[in-house]
């Protein structure tokens, strides 16, 4: 099983952290809020701790569950306190308004979570297209993950196999010649790959089989929207 740090006590964070608990994980969770981690390493139990905001962070494995506007400025702020570790951005880069994306065409928010870690850090995009609140049901579901490590993948893909979730690889943080964000599914989910893979699930699928479909991606199904 593996070693997970999780910076974040909001809903994906502790629907996560449940899930890494029940999975037989070894989980820390972080926060600037110190009694506010407590409680939830404490609600979660599991010998689950709760980390220093700040501080280099037990896991191999560190998930950054946060929003958008706090996501680079705490990878900034973690510093060489990231050396080595496996960094997972979930988070998609919606504007304040909720009408568009909140950066240029051409790049992602993993990438520039990428430029901001230590040299030695590998970032690996996973569980944007999945909501907290389908996840918290433990259905089986599809987690796509994407980067540019293939050791890093394998590790988020081994960790996501033990909360009975299935990793699907898209590829690298990028694709070359293709540019702007693909419905909020930011960075490697843009363009027709991603379509491509959910269609190839739902082929030939209708009414309730293909809403079964939909759910086992965790699209479009209620809750508190994907990724942060």
């Amino acid at each position: 099983m593996s070693s997970i740090s999780i910076i974040g006590t909001g809903n994906m964070a502790s629907t996560l952290a449940a899930l890494a608990v029940a999975g037989g994980n070894t989980v820390e969770v972080i926060g600037r809020d110190q009694p506010k981690a407590a409680e939830l390493a404490k609600t979660l139990g599991g010998g689950t701790t709760a980390g220093e905001f700040g501080a280099v962070p037990a896991g191999d494995i560190v998930i950054v569950a946060l929003g958008y506007a706090n996501v680079v400025p705490v990878v900034i702020q973690y510093g060489d306190a990231l050396a080595g570790k496996v960094v997972v951005d979930l988070c998609n880069p919606v504007n304040p308004t909720g009408d568009g994306l909140a950066i240029p065409d051409g790049t992602s928010i993993a990438q520039d979570v990428a430029a901001a870690a230590p040299a030695s850090t590998s970032v690996v995009k996973a569980f944007n297209t999945t909501f907290g609140a389908v996840l918290s049901k433990g259905q089986p579901m599809d987690v796509f993950i994407a980067g540019d490590d293939q050791g890093a993948k394998a590790s988020v893909a081994e960790f996501i196999e033990s909360l009975n979730l299935r990793p699907l690889e898209v590829g690298g943080l990028i694709r070359p010649g293709v540019s702007g964000e693909f419905f909020c599914w930011e960075g490697w989910a843009r363009g027709n790959e991603v379509i491509e893979a959910v269609s190839r699930r739902a082929e030939g699928a209708s009414g309730a089989d293909g809403g079964r479909s939909a759910q086992r991606h965790g699209l479009g199904v209620g809750g508190d929207g994907p990724g942060c």
